[in-house]
């Protein structure tokens, strides 16, 4: 319930903030924001796969040769 009523707080803080700002100034901020945000998931993807002790790169690789099995499938039916 804690965990819940803290991201409440931030959401309702990080609302408050974009209010004072001009709509380029959002646009701006959402921008940044958006491109931490992908960054940021990569950084925790590389990290935890060193922790796991994975081939991250490998791995990557498996997984887009799979995507790509997939999508040959599908575009051939």
């Amino acid at each position: 319930m804690l965990w819940l009523g803290g991201t409440a707080l931030v959401l309702g803080v990080l609302m408050a903030f974009l209010a004072t700002l001009s709509a380029a100034a959002i646009a701006s901020f959402s921008s940044l924001l958006g491109n931490l945000t992908l960054f940021a998931f990569i950084i925790v993807f590389l990290i935890a796969g060193a922790l796991k002790k994975v081939s991250v790169y490998e791995s990557f690789l498996e997984g887009a040769k799979q995507g790509f099995e997939v999508a040959r499938v599908y575009c051939l039916t």
